[in-house]
């Protein structure tokens, strides 16, 4: 038999959900606590700006690299089983991360890490898959969204505070009590797991599940908008505003923040209305925030940008839940492992063409615009051949002046500067509004085409239950 779903008691299930959420916010506190600590970090270990950029990479490396073996892995020892030993290796690792005396140990450490956090997370939402009945599964999913949301939100300020006045090993030693509370609240709400001596369905088979298409690229073209967006955003409110990284992370408010309350309803209108509508209608919301911030400047307030960063958390919330469950919710148990794995990454995939590619539109443009601003500023050749050969500077909002520039030189060179990376920006929202709607689209018709080659055959279910097996799993779930 696979793992089933047991009748525990509904406080067991909602301390199950704790579980899992806490285990999102401990992914999400970790890597935001690195971004922030980058500075304390490479002073203590002495790292180089190579080195500094591999102590993130390798985390994210090996966790992409980790994930559908994970996934599988789970599959074949169960959720429970999964999920305890990923948040047991991700807390333990934490302790020798925080103790780490040079660069190579933490590259090192922290692509175990990496690993440990490719186990934990489809576990835990394979642990969701079999553990709440299709009713209440789409609304645990927005919970353990509206967790990990909450954590991306507010993870600069807290990681900054404690790195602030406890120095950045503190942030891991942090993780460690309380990544082993969650492993034991984890093994004992979870549902029991148990060997499956049947032959197990080949990984391909999460392939053939149905709507497993329009999930996929749903949930990808969600995380290019969201990855990609913060990414831009992050380099016109820093560089070429000049705000800090907690009042960055206060203007960004509104867009991660509202994740929150929107992925539990997103949850709601999922189980009502099923997984197509609400993603749709997400992402048409996402797709006006694209174009609508397209029209930023150097002189846009905070009360102007709220309204339209709200509207886009809102969508993104509800978008972001409807996808997951379109690719978990339909995945029998005994694949509930691999179909969170491709869950996940796919939102890493996502994440990483978003910023790759709102990035190299951002650079092409302001390569293309900067010449002629800087033409039109009537600057000496020599400073104007010496910008265009800064122009990589300008592209991530800052405008080099060299020291001897006269004060009214160096403000039209700064003004023609600033000018370029906001086409390059306006650029780069605008094609990433585009991308994010051509790739609804594209998932509206391949639900579309799933749904007119009519239901699966659930005499030959990718699980090996048949009919009668299945409705008799569905009578102890009720």
């Amino acid at each position: 038999m696979t793992e089933m779903r047991d009748s525990r008691p509904a406080k067991r299930s909602r301390w199950l959900l704790l579980a899992v959420s806490i285990s999102g916010v401990l992914a999400g506190l970790d890597g935001t606590a690195v971004v922030i600590a980058a500075p304390n970090i490479a002073q203590t270990v002495h790292a180089s700006p190579i080195q500094l950029q591999w102590i993130t990479n390798s985390y994210l490396v090996a966790l992409a690299v980790g994930l559908l073996p994970a996934g599988r892995f789970v599959d074949r020892v169960g959720a429970r089983r999964g999920f305890v030993l990923g948040v047991a290796l991700f807390g333990l690792l934490s302790l020798p991360i925080a103790l780490a005396t040079s660069a190579t140990m933490l590259i090192t450490l922290r692509a175990a890490q990496g690993l440990a956090g490719a186990l934990m997370q489809p576990a835990a939402m394979a642990l969701l898959r079999v553990t709440f009945p299709p009713p209440r599964l789409n609304p645990a999913i927005g919970v353990l969204t509206a967790a990990t949301a909450a954590s991306a939100a507010g993870g600069p300020i807290i990681a900054g505070t404690i790195v602030e006045h406890f120095g950045w090993p503190a942030v891991f030693l942090l993780n460690l009590p309380f990544a082993l509370v969650t492993a034991l609240l984890g093994r004992w709400s979870a549902a029991g797991s148990r060997g499956d001596e049947a032959p197990r369905p080949p990984a391909r088979a999460v392939l053939r599940l149905p709507g497993i298409g329009f999930g996929v690229l749903l949930v990808t073209a969600s995380y290019f908008a969201i990855y990609g967006l913060l990414f831009v955003l992050t380099l016109y409110l820093q560089n070429l505003r000049g705000l800090d990284p907690v009042a960055a992370g206060l203007w960004l408010l509104p867009l991660s923040a509202v994740v929150v309350l929107s992925a539990p309803l997103g949850g709601v209108l999922t189980t009502r209305y099923g997984a197509p509508r609400p993603a749709l209608a997400g992402m048409a919301l996402v797709v006006v925030t694209l174009a609508g911030l397209s029209t930023v400047d150097d002189e846009t307030t905070l009360a102007g940008f709220a309204p339209i960063a709200l509207l886009g958390g809102t969508g993104a919330g509800i978008a972001l839940v409807a996808g997951t469950q379109a690719i978990i919710g339909v995945a029998p148990t005994a694949l509930s492992g691999l179909a969170s794995a491709v869950q996940q990454t796919v939102s890493q995939l996502g994440g990483v063409l978003g910023i790759g590619v709102l990035g190299a539109v951002l650079s092409w443009r302001v390569g293309e615009v900067l010449p002629a601003e800087l033409d039109h500023a009537a600057l000496p050749e020599d400073l104007v051949r010496r910008t265009l050969d800064n122009t990589g500077d300008v592209a991530q909002g800052t405008v080099p002046v060299p020291p001897a520039t006269t004060d009214s030189v160096a403000a039209a060179l700064t003004a023609a500067g600033r000018q370029a990376f906001l086409e390059g920006l306006h650029t780069s929202l605008l094609v990433a509004a585009l991308v994010t709607a051509v790739g609804s689209v594209l998932a509206a018709m391949i639900r579309s085409t799933a749904e007119s080659a009519g239901p699966p055959d659930t005499t030959s279910d990718v699980d090996n239950e048949g009919g009668n097996q299945q409705r008799t799993h569905h009578k102890r779930v009720q």
